[in-house]
């Protein structure tokens, strides 16, 4: 069953990948191409309803200025390796610290902090690094979980498990369930969202948070003026949207609200 599922990711990554500007044709410029893995409810499924607030962000952001928005899934460090090289226009959840050399837009699409989680039989929390001691820990290749934590994590004080699946919480979370990890770090906001669809209240809990909160971008791609043109053009929209009121419906549908309050409708 593994074997069959790591052989249908990968057939789903080589399909995703004939959707990338890989090739040339006369609408390429006119469509912008964002790629993350499943980060729920920053970026969902492909076509799901909702696909996630941030691609309805992004989408209705190019909407305005006359671009389609193509979201591709694909795992976090190819994702990032397509965007540095050029073949993808941004990639959905970059954090400055964690990819310094792509291109940023103004406007953030949300703010990040780590949360912990262990099994609900597990009375551990977190309050530094070295209590990591001796864990089971599943992580994200190419993710960042803050310099303190991932230098520990790169010393031989932990068992890491490294999650390549199109839904790596999904997959952590059901292995910290089934007893095969110990902990499980991720954005705060994907973990509450997740651990509720799961249903999983009751078999894990949380243990803390590992750092302070900080700004949620999508980032673009470095290697061309058109990183930067449509990281003004996203800016600007958000702003629009932020005014106008269409984020905040947005945002309802997931049950948020605006990560950046000073800056409501009539503020300048």
């Amino acid at each position: 069953m593994r074997l069959f599922s790591i052989r249908l990711n990968f057939l789903l990554f080589l399909l995703a990948l004939t959707a990338t500007p890989l090739f040339a044709d006369d609408k390429k410029e006119s469509r912008v191409f964002l790629a993350a893995d499943q980060w729920c409810p920053y970026n969902c499924e492909i076509d799901g309803n909702p696909p996630g607030y941030v691609v309805e962000i992004a989408r209705e952001a190019f909407r305005r200025h006359g671009h389609d928005l193509v979201y591709i899934q694909a795992p976090w460090e190819r994702s990032l390796y397509e965007v540095r090289a050029g073949r993808y226009d941004g990639v959905i959840g970059a954090i400055k610290d964690e990819a310094p050399d792509l291109t940023y837009p103004q406007e953030s699409v949300g703010l990040s902090s780590i949360m912990l989680a262990v099994r609900s039989d597990n009375n551990w929390t977190y309050k530094e690094p070295s209590d990591f001691k001796g864990m089971r820990i599943g992580i994200v290749p190419g993710f960042s979980y803050g310099d303190p934590i991932d230098n520990y994590f790169a010393t031989d004080n932990v068992k890491i498990t490294r999650l390549y699946a199109k839904q790596p919480l999904q997959q952590s979370l059901q292995l910290l369930a089934a007893n095969r990890l110990d902990l499980v770090l991720d954005d705060e906001t994907v973990m509450r969202y997740t651990i509720k669809k799961l249903q999983m209240d009751e078999l894990v809990k949380f243990a803390g948070l590992a750092d302070e909160a900080v700004p949620l971008f999508i980032g673009f791609t470095p290697k061309s003026a058109r990183g930067k043109t449509l990281a003004s053009q996203l800016s600007d929209g958000i702003r629009a949207m932020r005014l106008d009121g269409t984020l905040a419906k947005i945002l309802q549908r997931y049950g948020l609200n605006d990560w950046n309050p000073t800056l409501k409708k009539g503020s300048k």
